[in-house]
């Protein structure tokens, strides 16, 4: 079903009427990451944001972007994370403790 719905937006909107088309998909779940994963072929740019999982443990809410895909343009390889401060976003350097 949101495969269809997808391809239907892809095919008469991005394709047909040269519209481009932004659609986000919050993956919560195993089943939800599936269907993500079955989506991505289907884009042209596929961005994975989320909180990094250790930083939040300790408190802090740092995000995390990774472009996985973006047809065309190079990417940058790995993680980038941020927080979002008064001043605006910022660039956030993560380090883990090794644990003892």
């Amino acid at each position: 079903m949101v495969y269809d719905f997808v391809n239907m937006l892809r095919v008469s909107l991005a394709k047909r009427r040269r519209v481009p088309v932004v659609a986000t998909l919050h993956t919560p779940t195993q089943l939800h990451a599936d269907i993500a994963a079955v989506l991505e072929h289907m884009v042209d740019v596929f961005i994975v944001v989320g909180y990094h999982s250790e930083a939040l443990k300790a408190g802090v809410a740092v995000g995390e972007i990774l472009v996985e895909k973006a047809k065309g343009v190079p990417i940058s390889q790995g993680w980038t994370y941020f927080v979002i401060a008064d001043q605006g976003l910022l660039e956030a350097r993560v380090r883990m403790e090794k644990g003892g």
